[in-house]
């Protein structure tokens, strides 16, 4: 693991599972592959990396999000997930957990944690209440800056990559 990576192959990521309090929450990442429109709900959130001190932000698909008994369960971090990053030094780097034959951009899934964990309902209520979004939320000045930022990164978009 780089200085900066929170989380590499051999690590155990301590995941909530979906009946405890801090169950992750869900999001819909939307993307294009061999010429056809995908998408797959994700539940996102972060997570402690076991013995490390760190956390790391995690995306699971849907249907390996699992019910255990207890709070959490471990998830040892392998060649099965991915990640994305924001440089080759492992900074701000993420674990996707999906069927690997996905190939989705690394920027699907930052801007889907921005809008779920950063703007979530009550932001977008705030939003509202100050006119920076309309009365639906759909778009507004957070919206759009979330939208170039997105178009900015479509031109020098990376895959993610596997552990």
């Amino acid at each position: 693991m780089s200085a900066s990576s929170p989380v590499s192959s051999g690590n155990i990521l301590i995941i909530p599972s979906p009946s405890s309090a801090n169950a992750l929450k869900k999001a819909t990442i939307t993307w294009s592959q061999s010429m056809s429109g995908r998408s797959a709900d994700y539940y996102l959130g972060l997570v402690d990396v076991k013995d490390t001190g760190k956390k790391v932000l995690v995306f699971i698909e849907h249907n390996k999000y699992k019910s255990v008994g207890g709070d959490t369960y471990e998830l040892p971090v392998s060649g099965s997930l991915q990640y994305g990053q924001k440089n080759d030094k492992g900074e701000g780097r993420f674990v996707v957990y999906h069927d690997n034959s996905y190939k989705v951009y690394q920027h699907r899934f930052t801007r889907a944690a921005i809008e779920t964990l950063v703007l979530g309902q009550a932001a977008i209520q705030v939003g509202i209440a100050l006119g920076y979004m309309p009365e639906d939320g759909t778009n507004g000045v957070i919206k759009n800056m979330l939208s170039g930022a997105e178009n900015a990164l479509k031109v020098f978009g990376e895959y993610l990559h596997s552990f």
